[in-house]
């Protein structure tokens, strides 16, 4: 391909190679007619094309959201085709691509996996493939409601405690408190302290669910919590009038309400402990509303009788003896 005599610095060269098998040979031949110099060459550096060799590589077996797109992180060279395989209904973005996202349907979450498969045609037109597994992770099941008073008296409580279970595979809660005006709530865990707003008045309620890398699970069913002031209670507004009679009573007694224009009307019976005895919702009542209830069955105590309009909540002591 070439040849050199006499003396030379030392040069790079470079000459091109065609595709098949080569012997690449280097030959140093002297020249007796004559002695001069280091009577040597040398040769350094050789850089020979890289072999073209077909490789591909699907991917390590790793997990991954089972709500999420899966990123794939193949490899493959010396390949003039790519094409892309799952064992379940999940779906490429492109699966002619190197790298497709893989977004796993209904039956592969169900399973818990599927195996990916990457299928190449190298540049000799052999056929070659590879797979990886693929397994799922989940968000959280929803905890149980939560536990604690559901009968707040902002007058006597500033602060209330709650708790819920530990769910497996999560990594940390949130809580929600509504509505927000109800007050704040700070929790470590599956615990939580509500710091009431006392100038709140009426229905609170309390969730919890878990959160993990794959995000938030399904709430918990609602704790409902009635908020009340016991300071000064009275109807606040005075074309809106409650009585209640005779009170106290044994259980019986006749409600009756007063108001300038007709309404529509909740209204919910429940004891010191927070417990809901009744509740009626919708109730259309013109501007003079009279109903009896019989209630003889309740033990004696305290309870409170709270009426809700469209925008206005009005509370009572009920008290029965016996």
């Amino acid at each position: 391909m070439d040849s050199w005599s006499g003396s030379y610095a030392y040069a790079q060269f470079e000459y091109p190679v065609t595709p098949g098998l080569h012997t690449f040979k280097w030959e140093y031949i002297k020249d007796y007619s004559g002695i001069g110099g280091m009577d040597k060459a040398w040769i350094d550096n050789i850089e020979l094309p890289t072999m073209l060799v077909t490789t591909l590589f699907a991917g390590p077996d790793t997990e991954s959201c089972a709500s999420a797109g899966f990123q794939t992180e193949s490899s493959a060279t010396n390949y003039s085709s790519v094409s892309w395989a799952s064992s379940g209904d999940g779906v490429f973005d492109d699966p002619t691509c190197l790298q497709p996202i893989y977004t796993p349907g209904e039956t592969d979450s169900i399973n818990g996996s599927v195996d990916l498969t990457m299928n190449i045609i190298d540049n000799d037109s052999l056929e070659f493939a590879d797979d990886m597994t693929l397994t799922f992770s989940y968000v959280t099941e929803a905890p149980n409601k939560a536990v604690g008073d559901t009968y707040i008296d902002v007058y006597k409580v500033s602060e209330s405690d709650y708790f819920t279970n530990i769910v497996e595979d999560n990594s940390g809660y949130e809580w929600v408190i509504q509505p927000s005006e109800a007050g704040e709530i700070m929790w470590d865990g599956n615990n939580a302290t509500v710091y009431w707003n006392p100038g709140f008045y009426g229905d609170a309620s309390l969730k919890a669910r878990g959160m993990n890398d794959c995000g938030g699970g399904a709430f918990s069913e609602e704790l409902f919590i009635f908020v009340d002031n016991t300071v000064g209670i009275k109807n606040i507004n005075s074309d809106f009038n409650i009585s209640i009679s005779p009170n106290p009573n044994h259980g019986k007694f006749n409600l009756a309400i007063s108001t300038d224009e007709n309404k529509n009307i909740s209204i919910k019976i429940i004891n010191y402990q927070g417990v809901e005895i009744m509740k009626l919702e919708n109730i259309p009542i013109p501007t003079n509303y009279s109903r009896y209830f019989n209630f003889a069955y309740l033990p004696a105590g305290i309870y409170l009788l709270a009426i809700k309009t469209d925008n206005e909540i009005f509370s009572k002591k009920l008290v029965i003896t016996k």
